[in-house]
């Protein structure tokens, strides 16, 4: 069985602290989204589009609430 939940996950021998005072560990198990955002960046992807999109997302979302 796979649990997200972090209160449990962080327990787990498997599980890889994010040691990087940036966040910017790549295998670490929880990281910022900033870290994503630059590593899909690093790779050729638009990321202010996305964040855009994102955004758009969360306001509509609010909008129908």
């Amino acid at each position: 069985m796979h649990l997200t939940n972090y209160a449990i996950n962080k327990n787990s021998d498997k599980f890889i602290e994010n040691d990087d005072q940036n966040g910017q560990q790549d295998d670490a198990h929880k990281r910022p989204l900033s870290s994503l955002f630059q590593k899909l960046e690093d790779e050729g992807y638009y990321v202010e589009g996305l964040k855009q999109e994102i955004n758009d997302i969360v306001i509509k979302t609010i909008i129908v609430g």
